[in-house]
């Protein structure tokens, strides 16, 4: 009997601890794809500095063999490089697609606005949760994610990581 037990209070923990296992993936902002052209994209050694209106970022990934089902939440994470007033906020516009499928953008979905710290060298994260919706469903073998800014604030931040909690 006491066998018994202990299986099934093995079993139990393990089935609860798979339920709430988060996977996570991180890419540095150098893997990014970007126009090389746009003034307001340049590289630096820690990532990549990124003025307002400097356009978009983006990058595209193989659906992760080990996701499941449920929401994609994407973390910023970077630096805030000038000291001037405004809110930052970054936006996100998520595609899921097949081999063989036409690529179209639909609705975006934008992060909290934070209000820029007028300090120079300050670290930030933001997060976005896509659920399933508008041209984005997480079953399909293909994500891309389109990156870009928001807010009042015109200074550049650096972009140094992207992850991925599944």
């Amino acid at each position: 009997m006491k066998i018994k037990l202990a299986l099934i209070t093995l079993s139990l923990v393990f089935i609860l601890s798979s339920c709430s296992r988060i996977n996570q993936l991180t890419f540095p902002a150098h893997s990014l794809s970007y126009n090389q052209a746009s003034p307001g994209i340049t590289v630096h050694s820690r990532g990549i500095n990124w003025a307002r209106n400097g356009g978009n970022l983006s990058f595209t990934i193989q659906r992760p063999g080990n996701y499941r089902s449920g929401s994609v939440e994407l973390k910023f994470f970077y630096q805030v490089v000038n000291d001037t007033a405004g809110t930052i906020m970054l936006t996100v516009t998520p595609v899921s697609f097949e081999h063989g499928m036409s690529f179209e953008t639909y609705g975006s979905i934008g992060t909290g606005a934070i209000n820029a710290p007028e300090t120079v060298n300050t670290l930030y994260e933001q997060n976005i949760t896509i659920e399933s919706g508008n041209a984005f469903n997480p079953n399909a073998q293909w994500w891309y994610f389109e990156v870009s800014r928001q807010g009042t604030y015109q200074g550049e931040i650096r972009l140094m990581s992207i992850g991925i909690n599944y």
